[in-house]
């Protein structure tokens, strides 16, 4: 199989965590191919997803408002690895900032790919006995509220696209077939 070479690369657009890049690729018919791509500022941003699960076997979620696309998304604790920032300390600050709980026990359940145009890597993480906090620790840009359901009830909010992101479905059927949910098939 063919690789493309990598001819020259553009920054399009950047903050202080993303950038928006145009890659050109000299084809093997010696045709010039380019693609946008949203990266990381970092060479390549890693993101920790984060199933919460309490000492009563019930799922932990947040329903937040996204600018993109304009309405209230179910999902669940993730956001990019920080740098000087180990996996397991990036969920437990996720878990801990927008869910209002805290863990002492993870199981790295897989990784991914984001999407075909992203340089990102997803990294998925069950953490277990989950306990409450005093209180939530959100950004002033941050509208999350807090939720608990059974996993079977989870299961279902999936099923019937209650919960439409698919990392989200990814790390729960993870967890689920990883047996660390295997009281609940």
């Amino acid at each position: 199989m063919y690789t493309p070479k990598k001819i020259k690369e553009k920054i399009i657009a950047f903050d202080k965590y993303r950038k928006i890049l145009r890659k050109y690729f000299l084809e093997e018919n010696w045709e010039v191919s380019e693609f946008f791509i949203y990266a990381h500022n970092n060479k390549q941003s890693i993101w920790t997803f984060v199933l919460p699960i309490t000492e009563n076997w019930e799922i932990i979620y947040t329903k937040e408002y996204r600018a993109w696309p304009e309405e209230i998304v179910t999902w669940i604790p993730v956001w990019a690895l920080e740098d000087n920032v180990s996996e397991i300390e990036n969920c437990k600050n996720e878990l801990e900032e927008e869910a209002w709980y805290t863990s002492d026990e993870y199981h790295f359940l897989w990784e991914s790919i984001i999407e075909w145009n992203f340089e990102w890597k997803a990294k998925y993480y069950l953490a277990k006995n989950c306990k409450p906090l005093e209180k939530q620790n959100l950004d002033i840009w941050e509208n999350i509220t807090v939720h608990k359901t059974t996993i079977k009830n989870f299961r279902e909010m999936i099923l019937t696209w209650e919960i439409n992101f698919p990392k989200v479905a990814y790390c729960f059927f993870l967890a689920w077939e990883k047996w660390y949910l295997d009281e609940f098939k």
